[in-house]
């Protein structure tokens, strides 16, 4: 049996794309009148997606203002990167014990089609280089357990 997606939900991930994509900037109001319009639906599923949004701390609503994209700060960034990177280090220790050349294989083939797209320099190909990078990360950790 198919799962439909609801509007709310088709919604969510379509601002959602429209604020990581650098649409919208930190602090901006987002707008129910234009979501509307770039979106073609009705004020329902755009409140509800902004309301899921804001459960996700990327969005922020704050009563008489209505929904803001979130700020965040230096240390905050510096936060959530440190501990990424303290975690990404303990899954590549593990990796590295239990891997195989398999494992190995992956992790060669993934950093050599980042380094194609890396090599076209283009700023443009963010999106690409970013699914391209997550392969690497997603091989480095593959052996974890």
């Amino acid at each position: 049996m198919a799962t439909s997606v609801t509007l709310a939900t088709t919604c969510f991930h379509e601002i959602l794309n429209l604020i990581l994509n650098g649409e919208f900037s930190p602090g901006e109001r987002l707008k129910g009148e234009y979501l509307k319009q770039v979106l073609q639906v009705g004020s329902s599923p755009i409140r509800e997606a902004l309301t899921r949004l804001a459960g996700t701390g990327l969005v922020d609503f704050r009563d008489q203002t209505g929904f803001t994209v979130a700020t965040i700060s230096k240390s905050d960034v510096y936060d959530v990167f440190k501990t990424y990177a303290k975690i990404e280090c303990l899954l590549l220790k593990e990796s590295m014990q239990n891997g195989d050349d398999v494992w190995e294989g992956n992790v060669m083939g993934a950093l050599y089609k980042l380094s194609k797209v890396e090599a076209k320099g283009a700023i443009s190909l963010y999106t690409e280089w970013a699914i391209r990078n997550d392969e690497v990360h997603d091989a480095l950790t593959a052996a974890c357990g």
